[in-house]
């Protein structure tokens, strides 16, 4: 009678498909791991482990020692990393490659027309009060002279030829700057992740379009793409709200000085959170809907951008669509014109690429590439991002909201 309740029990494990005892059946483990077809070694030895255990003992302790299993089976499935092919040697190959293109495109067209030589003409070495833009900024002469550089170039941004792409950038590029600092600001990031400051630096010194494809290969590498909460530390991915209101501040503020945006952006930051510290501990702590602002809003003003700039432009080649040979003999303002359109499609790209790493499993991974291909058409990269980045937020906010109940 017992081999009989015994035998019918394993029968019902292994032929139903419906949950039993609350647990998920093996095709859902499967597909955990990302692998339908084929299990991961780990999830092999978790099942072969289940299926020895189940040909002893009664069915009262074959069920408890399924269950035991089953569990251990599940945690190692969610723990699995992705192939190391995807994970690291995917993103030193392509990353690279398109920040060497991003400065070969951007600086080859900036000296090629001529418009480093025109810059160069506004700052000269001495002082002069016919040269506006050459000042004595922070005393110290090579500094200076890239500031005044800096100056010369976004005062030819401003001009009529450029500001509708200078204001598209500078509008829909929101989350561009909202991802490194979010992710700087997470409880438990990699150290490495922890100044986005000096990549907005960098990105001042060396485009934007030529930096972020590192950042976002140092993002990868570093396990933040992958970042999920463990259940016995349910805060570790949590971000502030005292922070997030930080960040936000100081995108505020820094917008308001573009040539040194990432300095001022950096002082509001650590100034709002002087005046507003976070707390140490507790609920109130989590932030999670001054993100979810965040990313909204971010989503409404990039996306109303687009639209706009879709409706106004005559010719959507001249305002998005950078040149493939340099522009020589053209106006300043026009060199300047490719050179922010070459930054921005680069800036953008290599960010709408590095979204595809937040997915777990390839069917989130399409879904993402898809959505990033028809977003960036319908409502701008910049809402694209934002709507990624917001989905990746919400996942990990939600692991946290389940990994609280599950420790009280």
């Amino acid at each position: 009678m017992r081999s009989r309740r015994r035998k019918t029990y394993i029968q019902s494990v292994d032929e139903d498909s419906r949950v039993i005892g609350g647990m998920a059946p093996w095709w859902r483990n499967r597909e955990e791991c990302g692998h339908r077809k084929r299990r991961t070694k780990r999830c092999d030895g978790a099942e072969g482990a289940e299926k020895r255990l189940l040909n002893k003992g009664d069915a009262g302790q074959d069920y408890a020692l399924y269950r035991s299993s089953n569990d251990a089976k599940q945690r190692a499935c969610r723990s699995a990393m992705p192939p190391k092919f995807l994970s690291t040697y995917v993103p030193l190959v392509v990353f690279p490659a398109i920040s060497a293109a991003a400065l070969k495109l951007i600086f080859g067209s900036f000296v090629a027309s001529g418009l480093d030589q025109e810059l160069r003409l506004q700052c000269p070495t001495a002082l002069s009060e016919s040269m506006p833009y050459r000042l004595e900024y922070l005393g110290l002469p090579a500094v200076d002279g890239t500031l005044c550089a800096l100056v010369a170039f976004f005062h030819l941004a401003f001009t009529p030829a450029v500001r509708p792409l200078l204001t598209y950038f500078f509008s829909t590029s929101i989350p561009l700057l909202a991802l490194p600092a979010l992710e700087a600001v997470h409880s438990g990031r990699p150290a490495i992740l922890a100044l986005p400051v000096l990549l907005g630096l960098a990105g001042q010194m060396f485009t934007v379009g030529a930096t972020l494809p590192l950042y976002w290969l140092l993002f990868i590498l570093s396990g933040a793409a992958q970042a999920r909460p463990a259940a016995e530390a349910s805060q570790s991915t949590m971000i502030s709200t005292a922070h997030v209101q930080a960040v936000s501040f100081g995108i505020i503020v820094g917008a308001g000085a573009p040539s040194l945006f990432p300095v001022w952006q950096f002082i509001a930051q650590m100034g709002h959170l002087i005046v507003r510290p976070p707390p140490k501990s507790g609920a109130a702590a989590n932030g999670f809907g001054w993100v979810q602002a965040l990313y909204v809003a971010s989503f409404i003003v990039g996306s109303s951008i687009h639209l706009g700039t879709l409706a106004a432009a005559t010719s959507w080649r001249d305002v998005f669509l950078p040149s493939l040979e340099p522009r020589v003999g053209v106006a300043p303002e026009l060199k300047v014109l490719d050179f922010l359109q070459w930054d921005c499609f680069f800036g953008f790209s290599s960010t709408l690429l590095a979204t595809l790493w937040f997915a777990r499993t390839a069917s989130q991974a399409l879904t993402i590439a898809l959505w990033n291909v028809l977003g960036s058409v319908i409502v701008g990269p910049g809402a694209t991002i934002a709507a990624v980045a917001l989905w990746r937020e919400s996942y990990l906010h939600t692991q946290i909201s389940d990994a609280a109940k599950k420790s009280e």
